[in-house]
């Protein structure tokens, strides 16, 4: 009775070893897996920060043409006065303002969709700043040349 006994007990710790064995190949797929996934995410992560850094950088381009195109129509609409060449100054400071247009609406896009709003405001102060100044430069060549 005590053998059948040992054996039940023996066949019974047999039978929760391979239950065991199989549980402990499917964790080790499953950490696998996850060693794999998080593998990905690191890789997906460093990507986002380039890509984030780039956009910042491709951002501030933009806003740099923008900030250029609006002193160059400022300058043109300063030198309207000489009539020789007033047609073209026109047709210019039509194309800038018309590129300027659509350079906003990238911007604009841009910071809807993104965290760079405080760009976009701290690029607003500094152009009308700089706009105010060189309005008033231009002001005071034409008072000089008068």
């Amino acid at each position: 009775m005590q053998s059948e006994l040992d054996l039940l007990e023996e066949k019974t710790k047999e039978y929760i070893l391979t239950k065991l064995k199989a549980k402990n190949v499917e964790l080790m797929a499953e950490k696998a897996n996850l060693e794999a996934k998080n593998a990905e995410y690191i890789k997906l992560k460093d990507e986002t920060t380039k890509l984030k850094i780039e956009n910042t950088k491709l951002l501030k381009q933009v806003i740099e043409k923008y900030a250029k195109n609006k002193v160059d129509i400022i300058k043109l609409k300063t030198n309207l006065q000489y009539l020789i060449l007033s047609e073209y100054i026109k047709m210019t400071i039509f194309e800038l303002e018309t590129r300027n247009a659509i350079l906003r609406l990238i911007i604009e896009e841009f910071v809807k969709k993104s965290e760079y709003s405080y760009l976009i405001t701290a690029f607003d102060k500094k152009n009308y700043k700089f706009q105010t100044k060189y309005i008033q430069i231009a002001k005071d060549l034409l008072n000089e040349n008068q």
